[in-house]
C-alpha cells in the first residue's frame, strides 16, 4: 500500500476496511459501528502521516510545524480523533 506514490486512496481504504472486518470477525467483535469507528481513525491517521511525509523538517517538531502551520489545525487533529473515538 503506497498512497504517497499514487495508489488510489479509495482502493486502499477498501482493502483496509476488509482487513479490519476480518480482524474483528476473528475476535468475535464485529459490528458495523465498530468497523466505522476504526475506519474513521485510520482515515485520520492516513491524512496526518501523509502530511508529515510531505513536510520538510529535520525533526518531528519541524515536520509538525511545516505540516500544520496554524496551531489550531494541529489541535483540530486531536479533536477530530477524539470525536472519532467517541462517536456512537
Amino acid at each position: 500500500m503506497d498512497i504517497l506514490n499514487g495508489e488510489d486512496r479509495k482502493e486502499i481504504l477498501s482493502q483496509i476496511e476488509d482487513d479490519i472486518k476480518q480482524w474483528l470477525v476473528s475476535l468475535n467483535l464485529y459490528s458495523e459501528r465498530l468497523q466505522r469507528k476504526h475506519m474513521g481513525v485510520i482515515d485520520l491517521l492516513i491524512d496526518h502521516y501523509s502530511r508529515l511525509l510531505h513536510a520538510e523538517g529535520d525533526n518531528y517538531s519541524g515536520l509538525i510545524k511545516e505540516a500544520y502551520p496554524a496551531r489550531e489545525s494541529y489541535e483540530g487533529l486531536f479533536a477530530t480523533g477524539s470525536a472519532q473515538r467517541n462517536k456512537k
